[in-house]
């Protein structure tokens, strides 16, 4: 019996310190549809996370107030199966958000990205340092960090999409 629990001990510490690993070879972000992520085994929880996420109305309101999808488009950087911390949920919420806004998925890209060096179409306008990374474009430029922002300011989803969107002005 201790064999057992000391080989499953094992194969549970393994998991642990290489699902969430860096990969030292530089690979390529790939370009994912939402319906493919969510029929991707690696991203099981992601339903789960988009259902639990309850929106704040109000700052929902301004977002579909404020937006304008022929000028802004959202990249997304993301990290498949890697449940380490609580930033993986930001993904799913942050879809939850644009579907309740009636922000389209012509005006959002998701990349799969299994290392923050992989090779990104975006590269030369914004250096991933973490997953997952959400940014905004403006006409196709850099404007804003909304994973950064976050942080930085300790607001929530809802807030630094409404900050992204000023951020042009």
């Amino acid at each position: 019996m201790k064999k057992i629990n000391a080989i499953l001990l094992l194969i549970v510490g393994i998991f642990l310190f290489t699902s969430c690993s860096d990969d030292d070879t530089i690979g390529e972000a790939r370009k994912m549809t939402l319906t493919e992520i969510t029929n991707t085994p690696d991203y099981f929880w992601f339903s789960y996370e988009y259902e639990q996420y309850k929106l704040d109305t109000a700052w929902l309101k301004n977002i579909i107030a404020v937006q304008k999808p022929d000028e802004y488009k959202f990249v997304v950087y993301t990290e498949p199966s890697c449940l380490c911390g609580t930033d993986y949920t930001y993904f799913p919420k942050f879809i939850k958000l644009l579907d309740s806004a009636g922000i389209m998925e012509d005006n959002y890209e998701i990349y799969l990205m299994s290392d923050t060096n992989n090779l990104q179409p975006y590269s030369q306008l914004y250096k991933v340092e973490a997953l997952p990374s959400i940014i905004l474009l403006h006409n196709g430029q850099f404007i804003y960090s909304v994973t950064d922002s976050m942080k930085a300011h300790s607001t929530t989803l809802e807030e630094e999409i409404i900050r992204s969107f000023y951020a042009v002005n």
